[in-house]
């Protein structure tokens, strides 16, 4: 009899835990497929879990004691799962007790921590129609903090800069935003350079306005550009400037330094960049443009009173930039918009137009990929 209880509780013993093996989770460590069942573990430590059966869902919790950063990396993972990485804090007053900090993020996968404290993390297939019986091991670290600036992935977080300041910054982790903010007195340029910048990241920046009363709240000035940038200030005023990785999807712990200079006014016909801002050309008058910054348009207006052929000519511009024109007209209906006229054609450039009619000029550099601090000589002849 004692024999026979012997073994019934072997085999019940040994068929509970193939149950706990064969489930999801840190082995013999489930459920654990809500928050309220997250296993803790230690920064650092490795542990085996699996993702089986198909739809299960792995919480587990680590406490850290400072601002910095959580990173979920795995190894050997079967083939047919893509095990993802959530990052949630946990609140019990509400019904829906996941807080996320990042969702849904591909292995390796890192999130943000700005404050001590007790923060969970989900593992579970991309589209939970995979699983694996197989284990893996995967490990939480904590990273600690590297970009003194942090908090600010958001405007209101932007840290102030100023004139000829170099700042040190990282893009860390994936889809890290950094945002700044500086006043300038007069109308001119905010440009931006970098320096010793991982390899793994292609540095951008976004020019804006931000006023915490309008919708929306940022005014983009310059779009996403690759560094070196600069971007056209029209007034005195605080400008916000926003630094990311160029297709969001990479990072790295590296610091880089950014340096931050305002330029004086360098073309007095600014600003044109709109056809509506068109400052006027005379024939036989040279002025002095310049095609500041990248992808700058510079529109003039002019009227021909008598020889109908014109003729634009540009000296002494930089080597970096090749002069372009083109001639519009005022639609005859739609007075907001402008119809073509002519081609692009490289300076010089000639035409021949009607008389009394009012045109309008577009100057830029060919591929609009070039730009030059120095003024150049422009003439209509």
């Amino acid at each position: 009899m004692l024999k026979k209880s012997f073994y019934l509780i072997l085999i019940t013993a040994l068929g509970l835990g193939f149950l706990l093996y064969g489930c999801g989770g840190k082995t013999g460590e489930e459920p654990n497929d809500k928050i309220t069942e997250a296993v803790k573990l230690n920064i650092s430590d490795p542990f085996e879990m699996k993702l089986n059966p198909k739809e299960d869902i792995d919480w587990y919790k680590v406490d850290v004691n400072k601002q910095g950063y959580l990173r979920v990396s795995a190894a050997d993972v079967p083939e047919n799962i893509n095990p993802e990485a959530s990052f949630a804090n946990y609140n019990e007053w509400e019904e829906d007790n996941e807080v996320y900090l990042r969702k849904n993020i591909k292995l390796p996968a890192a999130a943000a921590v700005f404050k001590k404290g007790t923060y969970y993390v989900k593992i579970e297939d991309d589209y939970h129609d995979k699983a694996s019986s197989q284990s893996f091991p995967i490990k939480i670290d904590f990273v600690e903090e590297m970009d003194k600036f942090e908090p600010n992935n958001v405007p209101e977080e932007a840290k102030t800069i100023k004139d000829n300041d170099v700042i040190e910054i990282a893009v860390y982790p994936d889809k890290d935003q950094n945002w700044f903010k500086m006043k300038v007195k007069e109308q001119g340029y905010i440009a931006v350079k970098a320096k010793g910048v991982p390899e793994e990241i292609t540095p951008e920046v976004k020019f804006a306005e931000y006023d915490e009363w309008a919708d929306p709240k940022v005014k983009t000035l310059r779009n996403w550009d690759k560094i070196p940038a600069a971007c056209f200030i029209p007034k005195k005023g605080e400008y916000y400037l926003c630094f990311k990785d160029d297709y969001d999807d990479n990072m790295s712990p590296e610091t880089f330094d950014i340096k931050i200079n305002f330029i004086a006014e360098i073309d007095k016909y600014e600003s044109n960049d709109k056809f509506t801002e068109a400052k006027l050309l005379e024939r036989g008058k040279v002025i002095k443009p310049a095609i500041y910054p990248r992808k700058d348009k510079d529109y003039f207006r002019f009227i021909l009173k008598e020889n109908k052929k014109v003729k634009f000519v540009a000296r002494n511009n930089s080597s970096d930039i090749t002069p372009e024109v083109k001639i519009y007209r005022i639609k005859e209906d739609n007075p907001e918009e402008l119809t073509d006229v002519s081609s692009w054609k490289k300076c010089p450039a000639e035409f021949e137009l009607e008389l009394d009619q009012g045109y309008y000029l577009l100057l830029h550099d060919d591929y609009n990929d070039k730009a030059s601090e120095e003024t150049f000589e422009f003439k209509m002849e």
